[in-house]
């Protein structure tokens, strides 16, 4: 995990509104089984981008094509 252990990370965490009941760490494998395919998209590209250490630009869960050129 780059951004550190889990358990320190969840010890930080305390979901505070009616719309999180709960906070969860899990694998690539985990997330893809429990979220629905758009959303499985957006957190796998996030996860990417973010091991990469690079921006990531989607629609609709999948990267933009450059249009630099």
């Amino acid at each position: 995990m780059p951004h550190g252990e889990p358990s320190t990370e969840a010890a930080i965490v305390h979901p505070h509104d009616d719309e999180l009941t709960a906070v969860a760490w899990t694998s690539r494998q985990e997330w893809t089984d429990r979220l629905a395919p758009h959303l499985a998209r957006r957190i796998t590209a996030c996860a990417d981008a973010a091991n990469a250490n690079q921006t990531v630009y989607l629609q609709n869960g999948r990267p933009l094509k450059d249009t630099n050129g």
